[in-house]
């Protein structure tokens, strides 16, 4: 598996659906399925659906569903370059029905010439190369065939929060020294704990007192939305460990440790990726330069909105027309 799909293969095996910040995962919900199921009902019975880049599969999910009640007898068919949890996959009554092909390259599509009548992509075409990716998908699409997908946008809300999110992390795994003070903290108290009576020694104590200062820096996150989740779970976790101490050998305290900073630190990159892949001005325009070299006409370009005219995200039709 390529590295850049790493932070979301992790991702997607926590049994994660939606992206890109999960305190917003369901939030637009009844917004997006606003913008996709239209395009699910309109199609011609038996067509061929692809969700490129798809997670989890939220998209193909609502897909699925629409074909089903409205009777259509769709196939749809779902590809995304990181490895998705298959358990949850096969355990849900509708993505059960979707064919899944995962850690496959999406510059590379395992398809025939034209088959699909739709392809759509919901916050993931933006992390590929695009001037790959475009022409590929291109290729699979029927003549007239129709392209939709929905991006992050610069502005948008779930963009914000990421970069809220990620620069609390930052302040976290690297500002605060958090993992390190707590690792030569609990190193120091395991060999002490053995003592009778046990009188923590000066150096334990300048440790503490650099564990709780680290410790307020990581209860910061609780005053934002964006990273309360994160906070709460840190806390908890090591909060629970250090009054339990007893009960735990000082190795398992350290691999758990270690797997909290690691977990974060993937969590990190994948926002990062959220942040550098949103589409700006610049971006935007050097997709369309893609689209057009491709004979993709474009349907739509338009932002998504809350009930607030905050930006959601951006959505992006094209249908394909003759050379």
């Amino acid at each position: 598996m390529e590295k850049s799909f790493e932070p979301w293969a992790h991702y997607w095996q926590t049994m994660n659906s939606h992206a890109c910040v999960r305190v917003n995962d369901g939030e637009y919900r009844e917004e997006l399925e606003s913008v996709w199921k239209p395009y699910f009902s309109k199609l011609a019975p038996n067509s061929k659906v692809l969700d490129v880049c798809v997670g989890n599969g939220a998209v193909s999910r609502m897909a699925v569903q629409v074909s089903i009640d409205s009777e259509l007898s769709h196939e749809v068919t779902a590809v995304d370059g990181a490895s998705i949890n298959k358990e949850y996959v096969e355990r849900d009554e509708w993505l059960g029905k979707v064919n899944f092909v995962d850690e496959t390259n999406i510059e590379q599509l395992p398809f025939s010439d034209q088959p699909f009548y739709l392809i759509v992509s919901q916050y993931g075409i933006e992390y590929t190369n695009t001037s790959v990716t475009l022409p590929e998908i291109a290729r699979v699409l029927k003549q007239s065939g129709e392209l939709v997908i929905v991006a992050h946008d610069k502005e948008g809300l779930s963009v914000i929060a990421a970069q809220n999110a990620h620069d609390y992390l930052i302040s976290v795994l690297d500002k605060s020294r958090f993992f390190s003070v707590l690792k030569a903290y609990l190193e120091h108290l395991c060999l002490e704990r053995k003592n009778i009576p046990f009188k923590p020694s000066d150096a334990l104590l300048q440790l503490d007192k650099e564990l709780i200062k680290a410790k307020k820096i990581v209860e910061q996150g609780y005053q934002s939305v964006d990273s309360k989740d994160i906070a709460h779970n840190v806390i908890s976790v090591v909060g629970h460990m250090l009054s339990n101490h007893q009960d735990f050998e000082l190795d398992d305290m350290l691999a758990k440790v270690s797997d909290i900073e690691n977990a974060l630190e993937m969590h990190r990159k994948r926002l990062n990726l959220c942040i550098e892949s949103a589409l700006d001005q610049e971006s935007l325009a050097n997709l369309f330069d893609i689209v057009r070299s491709i004979h993709l006409k474009t349907i739509k370009n338009e932002v998504l909105l809350d009930s607030d005219n905050q930006i959601i995200a951006r959505l992006l039709h094209f249908k394909k027309i003759s050379d």
